[in-house]
């Protein structure tokens, strides 16, 4: 039967609306093909003034079931039966509508809502237009994946926006043999002995900092801003000055990648997001011309007989040159210039911001921590050096706690996305329950598959860290942990593990520890009047914002800084 048998004509042949079987449930009914056109037929035949409208609404209503319904029903196997949200909160968006942006106290958070997670270690949820993402908590999926990059790389999505940021040649873009080339020739530029030597070049910027801080107590300057909100009267206490923290320790982890990472010097102190600015122009401007003088310097070096790394530096660069010109690297491993360029843009982009986010919130916990700052201090005092060596640094137990808590609670990037490259199955060291009541033990996941790595909720999770675990406890790390987790420092996944983990995890830790231990034995650090609260945004930006100041739309962590009698 065709379409237009299902029209009824009357005899003048004039078309008259067909009748619409409106009872389904009728016994003169069938699910036949006719009856199933028969809506379409009525559609077709009905006056414009209706089909119009009905059809437009037809189409409204198949799009809904195909967005928020058919990426549900079309799901089969082990990932069709994972937990999770039923619906999406957004068409566009999907469930991711349900946890960014939201506002934690005092900043800390996790990527996923907490109760997902407590109910669901291993699930997915529904992502943009249709899609869904899997995520897992479960520690053994975790270092299965992330032990297995070949079978796990990074979305190409994710290498492209990286890629304009930091180059096509940069280690975070690089993927495969191309990845593992580069890691292998850059590892020895961020080992223990390499950053150990970069530490006076830490101090040198630390006590820059400190030096300007102390010139913000001058009366001569009693009228510069060093806050992006003027102090109101509550805040103008007697021996103290307000001081956006954030702005600052951006300034100086620019100043130390600068210094240690290629051997540059901003000059004039700008705010951070002016220097980043500037330091993109000198990475495109001078970078090739860096790289090369240092070259040029280290084959006249080799001629003369003198000492290559007294002519070229400690930094990373020089150290990196020096890696990749040694007579053991194969020609096939050795990077161009451009290499060796693009590396910089990524030492940039990779760490100065997230370790000025790390400097930042240790500098906060400690304002509205202060029993924890005073015996903080006191371990600092104790050291009778102004510039004490990386090991003793590594020796002050509570500042190593300290630094690992504020990890904990604040990683600075708090996911991490891999797809599946093949049909793959992903084990499980706890089993989940599936929607159809199944316990599973391993998860079949298909190729193209998008995976979320929720690295704030493992930090947070109560079956590694206790009923406490999203309490600030520095002392917590005084025991040895029970649960290993997969990431390269302190059980923590902040920094993630793996073939793929941070490479200047070290070069982060000791430029934190050489500010803090710096600052400390000169300055005190106190919450203001009014209390602010700190939000975390989602996305790329990793800065935190203060809720309560009137700014919530611009970056800031606001305190109140005094000078400590010596």
């Amino acid at each position: 039967m065709t379409l237009p048998d299902l029209l009824i004509l009357p005899a003048n042949g004039s078309r008259s609306l067909p009748v619409w079987p409106l009872d389904a449930s009728s016994s003169s009914w069938s699910w036949s093909l006719p009856n199933l056109l028969h809506p379409i037929a009525w559609l077709l035949s009905a006056p414009l003034y209706l089909s119009i409208p009905l059809g437009f609404a037809l189409l409204l209503f198949a799009i809904y079931l195909y967005v928020f319904h058919y990426p549900t029903w079309s799901l089969s196997g082990d990932f069709g039966n994972l937990p999770g949200p039923d619906v999406p909160t957004s068409w566009w968006e999907g469930n991711w509508a349900d946890f960014k942006n939201t506002p934690n106290e005092d900043g800390a958070g996790a990527a996923l809502p907490i109760d997902w997670v407590e109910k669901w270690h291993t699930g997915r949820f529904h992502s943009h237009m249709g899609s869904h993402m899997f995520y897992t908590t479960d520690l053994t999926a975790l270092n299965h994946v992330l032990n297995n990059s070949h079978l796990f790389p990074k979305p190409d999505r994710y290498f492209n926006l990286l890629g304009i940021l930091v180059g096509r040649n940069g280690l975070a873009v690089l993927s495969g043999d191309a990845h593992r080339r580069c890691r292998k020739v850059m590892n020895p530029t961020f080992n223990a002995p390499a950053v150990r030597a970069m530490v006076p070049i830490f101090y040198d910027k630390a006590q820059e900092l400190r030096d300007k801080f102390v010139s913000f107590f001058d009366p001569a300057n009693d009228g510069l801003l060093t806050s992006r909100k003027a102090p109101d009267a509550s805040e103008r206490i007697p021996g103290t000055r307000k001081v956006d923290v954030q702005t600052y320790m951006g300034e100086v982890g620019l100043d130390c990648i600068g210094a240690a990472g290629f051997s540059y010097n901003i000059g004039a102190p700008l705010d951070a997001q002016a220097k980043m600015t500037k330091y993109n122009a000198a990475v495109v401007d001078v970078g090739r011309r860096l790289v090369n003088d240092k070259v040029s310097a280290l084959n006249a070096a080799l001629h003369t007989g003198v000492d290559p790394k007294t002519e070229l530096g400690r930094d990373v660069v020089s150290n990196l040159i020096l890696a990749n010109s040694g007579p053991n690297v194969p020609a096939h491993l050795k990077m161009s210039t451009d290499d060796v360029v693009d590396q910089i843009r990524t030492l940039l982009f990779a760490g100065a911001e997230t370790t000025s986010v790390t400097m930042s919130y240790i500098l906060y916990r400690l304002a509205r921590h202060p029993e924890m700052q005073a015996r903080l201090r006191e371990e600092i005092m104790s050291i009778d050096d102004d510039q004490p060596s990386l090991e003793t640094l590594n020796s002050l137990t509570f500042l190593e706690y300290f630094v690992r808590e504020v990890l904990r609670l604040h990683a600075p990037v708090g996911i991490a996305l891999r797809v599946a490259a093949e049909d793959t199955h992903i084990p499980l060291g706890k089993p989940i329950r599936g929607r159809d009541g199944r316990m599973m033990d391993s998860i079949m996941v298909p190729k193209g598959q998008a995976i979320f790595i929720p690295i704030a909720n493992v930090n947070v999770d109560k079956t590694i860290w206790g009923p406490d675990a999203s309490e600030f406890i520095p002392d917590r790390h005084v025991q040895e942990p029970k649960v290993k987790v997969p990431g390269v420092y302190g059980n923590l996944m902040t920094f993630l593990g793996g073939t793929r983990n941070c490479i200047g995890y070290r070069f982060s830790l000791a430029e934190t520890k050489v500010v803090i231990f710096t600052l400390l034995r000169t300055f005190a650090f106190e919450p203001l009047p009014s209390n602010p609260q700190q939000l975390r945004m989602s996305g790329l930006d990793l800065r935190s914002y203060s809720v309560g100041q009137g700014l919530e739309t611009a970056p800031e962590v606001p305190l109140l800084m005094r000078m400590v009698d010596e």
